[in-house]
């Protein structure tokens, strides 16, 4: 469920500083990943919405938002320890072109202690990245986070 808090728009500078693709850009970009049709749906859809949950502080931990100059509004954290340091990066990193806090949820499904029955729960991400060159998804289990070759350059 998407919660109901409008995202804040923030208003950094008296310059525009938002750096988000333009909708020709993300099918420029989707296409020279040759990304799936529905794969492109989904983003699109993930791209468009609000966050899909609101975070909050528990015992240990201090949650907040970050006006984020690449992509134009407030993102969530629930750590300043990682989450926090997590967007400055990407806010700041020219290889990533968008990014969004709790994007959405789904259920994890594995095979659970008694043979042939699965088990499963539901998961929200913390973020999903859009980076210059590679796909979100392959670009998260990737283990060599080495840069290839070809490099996509007309964002």
């Amino acid at each position: 469920m998407v919660f109901d808090r409008p995202r804040r728009e923030t208003p950094l500078t008296h310059e525009k500083t938002t750096t988000r693709m333009t909708p020709e850009a993300f099918e420029h970009w989707c296409r020279a990943l040759a990304l799936e049709p529905s794969t492109r749906d989904y983003l699109a859809t993930i791209r468009g919405r609000l966050p899909v949950r609101r975070v909050s502080s528990r015992a240990g931990n201090v949650s907040g938002t970050y006006p984020s100059r690449k992509m134009g509004v407030t993102i969530q954290f629930e750590s300043h320890k990682v989450e926090l340091w997590a967007i400055l990066v990407m806010d700041h990193d020219p290889e990533v072109l968008e990014f969004f806090d709790q994007p959405d949820t789904f259920k994890l499904r594995y095979p659970g202690t008694h043979a042939g029955k699965m088990q499963g729960h539901y998961y929200t991400p913390d973020f999903l990245v859009l980076p210059l060159w590679d796909s979100p998804f392959r670009c998260a289990l990737q283990r060599n986070w080495t840069r290839p070759t070809s490099t996509i350059s007309s964002f």
